[in-house]
This record gives C-alpha cells, structure tokens and sequence, in this order.
C-alpha cells in the first residue's frame, strides 16, 4: 500500500472499539477494510507501521505488538505512549475503578509468583465501601479490556495492561524486574518485592 488511505483510517477506527486485538481479529479487520475499499491485501505489519509513521506524529497514540503472557497469543494493542495516561478517561473508568485497578496492579507487582488469587483481590483492603459483588464487576471489566487476564482462579497483569504501563515501571522498578534472555522483553512473572510508598506515584 503506497499511501495512508481509507484502510488505513477503517482499520485504525476499530481499535476505539477495540483497543487489544489478536492477530487474527485484526487481520479480519484489515482484510473487510480492503474488499470494503476494493483493494489488494497486504502484508498487516507493514499496514501497522504504515499507521504508527503518521499517527506518532500528530498524537501520542501507538498500535504496539505484544504476546498474552497466558496464551502465547500475539497481540496489537492501542497504547498511549505518554507516561501515566493509560487511566486518565473517566468516560470509560470510574474513580472507583481507577482505584482498583491501581491496587490490584499493585499486588500483581508485589506479588513473588507474579499473579494474585481473585480470593486476595476480594479481600484486597481499600478505601470506601466496595462490595464483593462490585470487585467481580470491576475484575471482569478490566479483563474484558484486556488489562487483566485470568486463569483458574489467578489474575495477571494482561497484554494490555504489560503494553500501556511497561515505560513506567521500567522507570520506576528496573532494578527489580526480569527480562527474557532472548527477546529482552519484560517478563511479570517473577519474584521480587516494591516499597509501598514509592508505588504511590503510580
């Protein structure tokens, strides 16, 4: 594809509905733009980049690549690549539900496996009255949106969420993180431990 088309905007609009998609839910999205558009498929990473040149330029928005941790599942996923802004939409987010996600993203990081049990999040301590009933809601929000995932009763921090907040714990919590040896990306399921009151700037 030789120029920034009507593809390019059909398939960059699907991820305000979509933020987190498999590579095969967007490679269906890019093939209905092209028969919509009567163009010739092409190559869906050469698209994406094709995307981020122009869209990198003008906003802070970025389609990043990136593997579910659970599945194994290749990912794109529309990241804000400006640090601390991955909550700042109320519109989508309560108060509540930012509250919670920033202690649940808490726990995942202080956690030696590097997953939390859903009984320890129903029992998590916070501020205010939240019902049990109202964390399932909130739990299963976020990893309906791919910040979380989920996997016989444990969470994890999702594609989403490993994507949006890696720039700010890689600034924060270096020292205390792993890497892949071969691919050097950051890897949550380690063991280590963050002081409370520095995870407060989160």
């Amino acid at each position: 594809m030789n120029s920034y088309g009507d593809v390019h905007r059909r398939f960059l609009q699907s991820f305000v509905y979509y933020p987190a998609q498999t590579e095969k839910e967007a490679f269906g999205v890019y093939r209905h733009a092209c028969l919509e558009q009567g163009q010739q498929l092409g190559c869906l990473n050469t698209l994406i980049e094709e995307i981020n040149r122009v869209i990198t330029r003008f906003t802070t928005l970025e389609i990043k690549t990136g593997l579910c941790e659970l599945t194994s599942k290749k990912y794109y996923v529309a990241t804000n690549t400006t640090e601390c802004t991955w909550m700042k939409s109320t519109s989508i987010y309560s108060k509540k539900e930012q509250y919670i996600f920033k202690r649940i993203v808490n726990e995942l990081i202080r956690s030696a496996k590097g997953y939390v049990s859903s009984i320890a999040f129903l029992n998590l301590p916070v501020k205010g009255s939240i019902t049990k009933s109202e964390r399932v809601e909130i739990l299963s929000k976020f990893v309906r949106d791919k910040w979380l995932s989920v996997k016989e009763g444990n969470y994890y921090m999702g594609v989403r969420g490993v994507l949006e907040l890696e720039p700010y714990i890689l600034q924060h919590y270096r020292d205390m993180l792993s890497f892949c040896p071969l691919c050097n990306k950051l890897i949550f399921w380690v063991s280590f431990s963050i002081d409370d009151t520095r995870f407060e700037q989160f």
